[in-house]
């Protein structure tokens, strides 16, 4: 059903009673007064108090195995498992260090 310009946002329900956009009720009879219309519109009910929001829940993330995908780099990793177990540090004096693959040794930083 198209609208018409400038028709009204009121329409009728079943019962007869004329409603506005919001649901509230539209007084059919002629109002005399401006007194009378404020009168009618004070005659409405006032909205009852909400109960307010409960408190919401902290939230929670999880990782495990359904949540890891298989193109998780080492990075990735490795920030998780500190995270699990605490900072990771590894030592490796030079002989130990030199035995390492070049690919692996890239990692390590000199500290003394």
């Amino acid at each position: 059903m198209a609208r018409t310009r400038g028709s009204s946002h009121a329409f009728h329900q079943d019962d007869g009673e004329l409603l506005d956009k919001e649901g509230k009720p539209i007084p059919t009879e002629a109002l005399r007064s401006p007194e009378a219309a404020l009168a009618a519109l004070a005659a409405t009910p006032e909205p009852t108090p909400e109960e307010p929001p409960a408190e919401p829940l902290p939230a929670l993330w999880r990782c495990d195995r359904t949540s890891w995908s298989r193109d998780m780099d080492g990075f990735e990793a490795l920030h998780i498992l500190e995270l699990l177990m605490g900072e990771i540090v590894i030592e490796a004096d030079a002989d130990r260090f030199n035995t390492l693959n070049p690919n692996v040794r890239r990692h390590f930083r000199k500290v003394q």
